[in-house]
């Protein structure tokens, strides 16, 4: 169980970090720039998606063990996908403020 555990929280976080970066990096690749500037808000939004997926993700196996007993490869790239999507939609938050 601890096991899985942690295979989630790793899944979750660099979900949350793959998310973040990428659009980042495209960002760069496409201005041909290597000062661009990083906005505060997404940070933000970074730790928070760590936050709240990593209890979601513990939570989830706690009240549920089946998926405790899933394959890891499955368990893992799911956890991946939920801290991706999870801060997709936190992003869209401040610009739609």
């Amino acid at each position: 169980m601890v096991e899985a555990e942690y295979i989630a929280i790793v899944g979750v976080v660099i979900g949350v970090l793959l998310r973040t970066i990428l659009p980042y990096l495209k960002k760069v690749k496409e201005s041909g720039e290597v000062q661009i500037s990083f906005e505060a808000k997404y940070a933000a939004t970074l730790v928070i998606s760590v936050i709240v997926t990593v209890i979601t993700a513990i939570e989830a196996l706690a009240s549920m063990p089946s998926l405790a007993a899933a394959n890891v490869c499955a368990l893992f790239f799911g956890a991946l996908a939920f801290g991706y999507a999870f801060h997709s939609t936190l992003n869209l938050i401040p610009e739609a403020a």
